[in-house]
């Protein structure tokens, strides 16, 4: 596992809190949460693995849980994740330091903007340092490179050095009608599709899910598990917000429970609030899931809006979780890509007669506010909010049946249409008994599950193609 992984699952095992690790390892709690959803690992130098091994080490002790005591094994499990942590393919500084180069950029030229020294802009670009905020000085790089592209006619080139990575094809694919949506594509580039050898394992095993997954088992499963109460929400309140411990799993129970009461017929979902902060009770995920297959059975339609920016352990975790949903055919999976903010994270969740609403700022989720509301201005403004995210998501998943003969008939001109085009590539032929992947260059990863019911799987996450353009 990646650092990341093997630091969360240290925090699972002794059912400790963000603020409680990071107080005893004398680290901050938004550096703790940068480590735990990935967004930074620490060098193999570093002594912020001895910290941490040490932290983890006294809890365990203290709670008597001795397969975490050794702070030695501790030590070694979290070395050997930052080894997994290692980028596979071009680093983000080689990237930077590739598109400065192509395109004449001087040091100073991303240091104003920035308020930074040149040094450091060189440090950077020789992979000595990593920016603080990686997304702020990927983005100024982009501004900065996309109007020095213009200037100097450079796109072609540009475009070709970007595709050398198998995320952008040619000149005429792209919709660039100006600098600012140049500087889209190129911060993409520079930060989205980043992976490690741990994500490589990630995808393995998702497709590993897929080869030995059966349709009605995976459907049986939702009657093992205990149903949400039917009856509305207490006093059935206008308005009320949630904040404090246990806030995120009450909040969204409320939603649910408010929504199925009042016979919801679509229902739609949009979170970007990491998954690695919340702390939710015991089989909350599967009871969640639960009430969402209520609800289709009930004759309701989920669209689910999914965050691209994410961890892409975190996207793999829901896409499992979600799949069971997703197979019924009454589910519409999104996800949202470039629309990044680098300080606050927001929910948005809709329905005919209930809004539920978060605001939080990252890293300190523990300190957000929910606000379920069925008050019809609120409903009027945050159903508007919601299909304003729709008009900017793009299709994650698109999942085809047999049984299905119109959406059948869809996939295979689709097919046709994309084998046109070329750029297919089969992944690991004979890997898998009930699955055949193909990797369609800059497009999708069409997953062909010979399931009794003859799934048809196409994949657009921009994280999970690329992930998988990269696998031999």
């Amino acid at each position: 596992m990646a650092f990341a992984p093997v630091l969360n699952s240290y925090c699972v095992l002794l059912d400790c809190s963000n603020k409680e690790l990071a107080h005893r390892c004398g680290l901050s709690m938004s550096a703790l949460s940068r480590y735990r959803n990935g967004k930074r690992v620490p060098r193999a130098s570093s002594d912020v693995i001895d910290k941490l091994a040490q932290g983890i080490s006294e809890i365990a002790t203290e709670r008597g849980i001795s397969v975490a005591a050794s702070k030695v094994a501790v030590k070694e499990a979290l070395a050997e994740g930052v080894i997994r942590s290692k980028p596979l393919g071009p680093s983000f500084s080689t990237r930077v330091d590739s598109v400065m180069k192509l395109l004449g950029i001087k040091n100073v030229d991303v240091a104003i903007p920035l308020h930074l020294d040149s040094s450091y802009i060189s440090r950077i670009r020789r992979g000595e340092r990593t920016p603080n905020d990686k997304r702020r000085f990927a983005e100024v790089v982009a501004q900065v490179a996309a109007l020095s592209c213009m200037e100097r006619g450079l796109l072609k080139e540009l475009v070709l050095l970007m595709g050398a990575e198998n995320e952008l094809i040619s000149l005429d694919e792209l919709d660039i009608d100006s600098a600012l949506g140049l500087a889209e594509y190129i911060g993409r580039w520079l930060l989205g599709n980043q992976i490690v050898e741990a994500d490589v394992a990630a995808i393995e095993d998702l497709f590993e899910k897929f080869d030995t997954m059966r349709y009605p088992a995976m459907v049986e499963e939702f009657y093992h598990l205990e149903s949400p109460p039917s009856c509305p929400i207490e006093h059935e309140p206008e308005a009320r917000f949630y904040m404090g411990e246990g806030f995120i799993w009450k909040a969204e129970r409320d939603f649910l429970l408010g929504a199925a009461a009042c016979g919801a017929k679509n229902l739609y979902l949009s979170s970007d609030i990491p998954a690695l902060e919340t702390e939710l009770p015991d089989n909350w995920r599967e009871r969640y899931r639960k009430a969402l297959f209520d609800l289709i059975n009930k004759g309701c339609h989920i669209t689910i809006v999914h965050d691209a920016g994410r961890p892409l352990r975190e996207s793999i975790g829901a896409l499992k979780l979600w799949m069971p949903l997703y197979m019924t055919g009454h589910v519409t999976p999104l996800f949202l890509e470039g629309a990044y903010n680098r300080l606050f994270c927001h929910g948005n969740n809709v329905c005919e007669c209930y809004a539920l609403a978060c605001e939080a700022i990252r890293g300190h989720e523990e300190y957000g506010r929910y606000y379920i509301t069925s008050l019809p201005e609120d409903l009027e403004y945050y159903q508007k909010k919601m299909m304003l995210v729709l008009e900017k998501a793009s299709v994650l998943l698109e999942i085809y049946r047999n049984d299905d003969e119109e959406g059948m008939r869809k996939f295979e001109r689709e097919e046709a249409q994309r084998q046109a085009v070329g750029r297919a590539r089969e992944v690991r032929p004979g890997s898998y008994e009930n699955l055949r992947i193909v990797s369609y260059r800059g497009d999708c990863v069409v997953l062909y599950l010979n399931d009794p019911k003859q799934f048809r799987f196409v994949i657009r996450h921009p994280k999970i193609r690329y992930v998988v353009s990269q696998m031999s």
